[in-house]
């Protein structure tokens, strides 16, 4: 008997699971017991073993008390992920801020190559638009597998409850996942078994040609959309039937008391949040679709950027280091060609440049005249300007600048650069847009401080050791105030509450008939 004995205490304290199986529990037990080691470790299944051991509550009991430690240790995580995440986007809209004069650099390089190197202009322009695909393209890669990685994390925390038997769908959409749709700021709908985080591989084209396969999904019923992917998000936004039927978040939502049966209102976490992104794709769409804008401003300018530099660089008149240089567009910019060359000597000066081109009404000498073109500011962190009103420049911080087209005598359309002190009115904007907003100077920064990050983490200390607590008064039946029912000091850790659990099974073994 006391090799038995010692079998079963030395496979206890290893998995705690065969010292409930030959003291106190039958052949359905032992399954039972193994399903709670598998959902809440060995720890867990130590814990709940020690609970049969000392005649504790039921195996539905302790089940329901580790479900409520997992829902507490996903919350608790996806608050923290969130600072992470913080970090990564402001990290990401960072590298769309600073690849479009990376790609305008390697741009000129190539047009410079070509025209050193016998190429013609089609030559140029061919060399200038692969180097700003390529590097966009890098960016472009970095966004997606940022999202590829809060996707599959997601979709882990889903499957983690989608596998209990403590919730179904329905359940689960009740009690622990919120559905919302965070560009409208308005709650997502779902008909029937929709959920949209069970895995799927998507591919698209890079702006360099390759293919490229990142993780998500868009899941269709009729008109309702769960929109997963970034790259894809605004042709599934456009299709579906209204605000409340599409979804582009799943939060985790806080353990609510009243959902479980092994903790009461004393229990409830004292954290403010309700809810937690587990994952929102619209924040990665949106910084995907400022890169395919910058891209396509960038691609717009590869025309003009050859008309500047490509000629004056095959005669010999500049070189290299002149051609990345603002002197020779602001000695160009009286001869471009149109707005567009004049606006590329604007923002090689330091101006702020306008998002968006315009048509422009000023008042010269008492009459209104009409300019295509694009306007620019000196100011820090230029307001946008609205459309339709009548604007006066000496109200408006710093100066107010504008490239824009004017036609010579002889009808010949020329590019100008020209300072507006008169009032104007933005007739209309680029995209039928309400107002001309302007470039940031200022880099993307997180918004999250240090003092914010402190509180998190103590509130998650704070709320997982409680929910560990839980699970382990329940399972040997509030016996746990000392830890271990007092053979263990209060601060061991999880670990030695199972080695406590096999000792204990030994313990027993003599007791239940072990011989010297």
């Amino acid at each position: 008997m006391r090799k038995t004995a010692l079998g079963i205490g030395a496979f206890a304290g290893a998995g705690a699971i065969g010292s409930s199986t030959a003291v106190a529990q039958s052949e359905e037990d032992v399954l039972k017991t193994g399903a709670i080691y598998a959902l809440g470790g060995p720890a867990a299944a130590a814990v709940a073993a020690y609970g049969y051991i000392v005649d504790g509550p039921d195996d539905s009991e302790v089940a329901d008390s580790l479900e409520w430690q997992v829902h507490v240790d996903e919350f608790t995580r996806a608050r923290e992920d969130e600072l992470m995440l913080d970090q990564t986007l402001a990290s990401l809209r960072r590298d769309v801020q600073l690849v479009e004069n990376k790609a305008r650099e390697e741009a000129i390089f190539r047009i410079y190559e070509q025209a050193v190197d016998s190429g013609d202009e089609a030559d140029a322009t061919a060399a200038a638009e692969e180097a700003i695909n390529e590097s966009f393209s890098t960016v472009q890669k970095g966004i997606l597998d940022s999202w590829s990685i809060r996707y599959l994390r997601a979709s882990t925390v889903w499957t983690t409850f989608d596998s209990s038997d403590q919730w179904d769908l329905d359940d689960m959409y009740s009690n622990v996942i919120n559905i919302w749709n965070t560009r409208d700021d308005d709650k997502g709908g779902n008909s029937v078994g929709m959920n949209g985080l069970k895995g799927g591989t998507q591919s698209t084209s890079l702006y360099d040609g390759t293919s490229f396969e990142y993780n998500g999904v868009i899941e269709q019923d009729g008109d309702y959309y769960h929109i997963m992917d970034p790259v894809d998000y605004q042709s599934a936004y456009d299709s579906a039937g209204s605000a409340g039927k599409r979804v582009d978040t799943f939060r985790i939502k806080k353990p609510d008391t009243a959902d479980y049966d092994s903790v009461d209102e004393d229990d409830a976490l004292d954290i403010d949040d309700s809810n937690v992104d587990l994952i929102n794709c619209w924040q990665w769409a949106e910084i995907y679709q400022d890169l395919d804008d910058e891209h396509t401003a960038v691609m717009d300018e590869v025309s003009s950027m050859v008309d500047t530099y490509f000629q004056d660089a095959q005669d010999g008149e500049i070189d290299l280091a002149e051609m990345v240089g603002p002197k020779h567009l602001s000695d160009t910019a009286s001869t471009a060609k149109d707005f567009q060359e004049s606006t590329m000597a604007l923002r090689s000066m330091g101006f702020k440049i306008a998002e968006q081109s315009s048509v422009l009404s000023v008042d010269v000498d008492g009459e209104k005249s009409e300019y295509d073109g694009r306007l620019a500011r000196t100011s820090d962190e230029p307001d946008p300007l609205p459309v339709g009103q009548e604007i006066d420049p000496e109200l408006v911080p710093g100066s107010i600048y504008a490239a824009i087209n004017v036609e010579d005598s002889d009808g010949n359309l020329t590019g100008e650069i020209a300072e507006i002190t008169n009032t104007f009115e933005i007739v209309e904007a680029e995209g039928g847009a309400s107002e001309v907003s302007f470039e940031s100077r200022q880099l993307a920064e997180s918004d999250t401080s240090s003092e914010d990050i402190e509180q998190i983490f103590k509130e998650n200390f704070g709320a997982n050791e409680d929910a560990k607590n839980n699970v382990y008064d329940t399972a040997t039946g509030g016996g746990g105030a000392g830890g271990a029912g007092g053979f263990l000091d209060g601060d061991q850790d999880w670990g030695t509450i199972a080695l406590g659990a096999g000792a204990a099974a030994i313990g027993w073994g003599y007791l239940t008939g072990g011989d010297d």
